[in-house]
């Protein structure tokens, strides 16, 4: 189904946010900033949206996003590369992860087609905190088998479901990544460690800030309305 205006506006927002962040938290060199574009396979439909953060023209990576019969919404990983290197694909495919995330997908899901499928899917890999999807396979070709021969079964079909502790997850590995990055190169700015954190903080700021300010907002139209019924009473004696 059409994945309408409204969620079209959210995510074109969320992204152009986890950028903005990005930039205000200094975790990219100057001539390496990270930016995103918006695309449609079909001018005609509007059943996926693409969202792309890029560095360049050769390090990217694209998510699609769709809405399913059931309402609920969905992305999955057509494509991931880097020319570049110094893990900068992972990082971009985080990116990914965070705005599906933000904007209450239930699951990514992705092909794992890299040159060593095993070592990718690895704890320390790019896709670390996916899991190897064992749906529409035989459930016996997982018994006893190794990673590599598990994504033989599943022909590389891996997924991250999406859940209340996802985003401790997500901030797990954000910290992990920046521990295992060598920031005296490109693209990185030094003291990468202190920078990831910042983009964290200011992640959770912008969610937190907002949601503490509806609440204020609200506790001031309460304390309004209790001293008009003050005045009220003091009118009446």
């Amino acid at each position: 189904m059409d994945i309408g205006s409204k969620f079209i506006n959210e995510i074109t927002r969320k992204a152009n946010q986890i950028k903005e962040l990005i930039e205000m938290s200094k975790i990219m060199n100057e001539g390496f900033p990270i930016q995103f574009k918006i695309n449609y396979p079909d001018s005609n439909s509007k059943k996926t949206i693409y969202i792309t953060f890029y560095i360049n023209d050769e390090t990217y990576c694209t998510g699609g996003y769709m809405i399913e019969t059931d309402l609920s919404r969905k992305c999955f990983i057509p494509s991931l590369y880097s020319n570049i290197g110094n893990r900068s694909g992972s990082f971009l495919l985080q990116l990914q992860v965070l705005l599906a995330i933000s904007t209450n997908c239930k699951e990514i899901t992705l092909d794992n087609f890299t040159d060593n499928p095993a070592r990718a899917a690895s704890k320390s890999g790019v896709y670390g905190i996916f899991h190897i999807d064992k749906r529409g396979s035989d459930r016996s070709d997982f018994i006893g088998a190794t990673t590599e021969e598990k994504l033989l079964a599943s022909e590389g079909q891996m997924r991250f479901i999406i859940d209340s502790n996802s985003k401790n997850i997500w901030v797990e590995e954000m910290k992990n990544f920046a521990s295992h990055v060598d920031d005296t190169k490109d693209p990185w700015n030094t003291d990468l460690e202190k920078h990831i954190n910042m983009f964290i903080y200011n992640i959770n700021q912008y969610e937190g800030g907002k949601a503490k300010k509806t609440k204020k907002a609200k506790k001031s139209k309460k304390t309004k309305k209790t001293n008009k019924t003050k005045k009220t009473r003091k009118s009446k004696k």
